[in-house]
């Protein structure tokens, strides 16, 4: 009973990363084409015959607005974790 912890521990580990690595392909897998079908659907009614062009204008739009803020705030996170960690230890 005492080997039970452990074992349940490391199925844990397991799991997470494995949905972590279906949700690392899956979810930009599932967003391209979600975006691609919205532009593929805009276009017909725009009569926009380049689908390449208008979809890399709408991911960049897309990354532009909603993806780059919440990616710079865990890097700056990311950052002063790592140098309070740095000052902790030295000091």
């Amino acid at each position: 009973m005492k080997h039970l912890y452990p074992v349940l521990a490391a199925e844990g580990l397991k799991l997470k990363r494995t949905l972590a690595l279906r949700l690392a392909i899956w979810c930009p897998t599932v967003i391209v084409l979600l975006v691609f079908g919205i532009y593929a659907g805009r276009s017909e009614e725009l009569g926009d015959i380049d689908l390449l062009t208008g979809f890399a204008q709408l991911t960049l739009t897309i990354w532009t607005i909603v993806l780059f803020p919440p990616e710079e705030v865990c890097k700056i996170i990311q950052s002063r974790r790592y140098d309070h960690r740095k000052s902790r230890r030295s000091g």
